[in-house]
């Protein structure tokens, strides 16, 4: 596999940040977190010289690419967490009108849509909190798995997790990493992470209804107009317009919230789902730059060495490596010929570290 390529920066990141700054979205320390963590990950150490004190250098490699990884896939997700946002807005422009024969299949449509944007919304945001707490893990080294990182952990706080012989420096950051989590969970509004990371668990994992269609709320003047007509039901219908809102219990199943409600604005938010999806991003991103902050400054401080901070070699143990039973659904089973890949410049340590795993494993079997 070739990797002749010199380690620089990919020449495409300006136009990648420049997409936030044309969504209006912060990104400075995003940007500062993936580029250091980028510049860091080295093949010639093994990945992150700062976690030398895991001596199996294979799985000191895949741990560094791990973090890595999880940093990069934090823009990703925040982007597409934007995009499907400006979708939801557009699907649901001049809110849902009553279904009628005539309309069915229009109608039907555009609340699928609907339910498709609201679901991407929410993985999205969901992933990029997932990632950001992967980082976290790694950054703090937090004997957690960083492939299953979850936020609902940062939530809980990670100090609890430092047990035995653990230096002071590493137990003081992470404390006040909880301390920093703990004042932003609630901030601006009560409960709004976990209701976000159960929004995006009744998406990704349940069969639940994901919004309920409620009338608009014409509050602004208007000219009225007094229809006579024998049908009151059909004009009242062809003139009410609807708009999605989300539930305000979404880990509760919803025949359970609607049984045991005094009323519908106990089920579901008394504001539309655009409205909260809009407040939901912008308060994600806020949060993800505040996290990125703390942790570019633990990272690049003087302190990050395997003196201050000590790896979890235990708990980020790398998983069996076994052969693939799923080969495509192809029925050609010729090999396809290649010896080399294609990679952005600034990734080529990743391929340079994989020819060095690939390499010490065969050192290994020949002995």
């Amino acid at each position: 596999m070739s990797t002749s390529s010199e380690h620089q920066s990919n020449p495409g990141q300006d136009i990648y940040w420049a997409e936030f700054e044309e969504k209006g979205l912060p990104f400075e320390g995003m940007r500062e977190m993936d580029s250091t963590l980028n510049e860091d990950f080295r093949a010639a150490d093994w990945g992150f010289r700062q976690l030398t004190d895991i001596t199996n250098l294979e799985q000191r490699a895949v741990v560094s690419d791990q973090i890595a990884q999880a940093a990069s896939a934090i823009p990703d997700n925040l982007l597409e967490m934007k995009s499907q946002l400006e979708a939801l807005n557009e699907t649901c422009d001049g809110a849902f009108r009553h279904p009628s024969a005539e309309t069915a299949a229009m109608d039907g449509k555009q609340t699928r849509m609907a339910r498709m944007n609201v679901t991407d919304f929410f993985r999205a945001a969901g992933s990029t909190l997932d990632c950001m707490a992967a980082v976290s893990i790694g950054i703090l080294r937090t004997p957690l798995s960083i492939e299953k990182a979850s936020f609902s952990q940062l939530i809980r706080g990670l100090e609890m997790h430092l047990k035995g012989d653990v230096p002071q420096h590493q137990r003081n950051s992470t404390a006040n990493f909880d301390s920093m989590i703990e004042s932003v969970k609630n901030d601006p509004w009560p409960g709004w992470l976990s209701w976000t990371s159960d929004m995006r668990n009744v998406c990704i994992h349940r069969a639940r209804r994901l919004f309920m269609m409620l009338p608009v709320d014409e509050d602004k003047p208007s000219t009225k107009l007094h229809v006579v007509t024998d049908n009151p039901y059909d004009v009242l219908m062809s003139t009410s317009r609807y708009m999605p809102h989300l539930p305000t219990k979404p880990a509760l199943p919803e025949l359970l919230n609607l049984g045991t409600s005094s009323g519908i604005n106990e089920v579901y938010l008394n504001e539309d789902a655009v409205q909260t999806a809009s407040a939901i991003s912008f308060v994600v991103t806020d949060l993800v730059e505040k996290i990125t902050a703390q942790l570019v400054d633990i990272w690049q401080g003087k302190d990050n060495s395997p003196a201050n901070f000590k790896a979890p070699e235990c708990a980020w143990q790398l998983p069996e490596v076994q052969s693939a039973t799923f080969q495509g659904t192809s029925q050609n089973k010729q090999d396809v010929e290649a010896d080399f890949i294609v990679m952005s410049p600034g990734a080529i340590e990743r391929p340079r570290l994989a020819e060095a795993i690939r390499a010490e494993r065969s050192r290994n079997k020949r002995d």
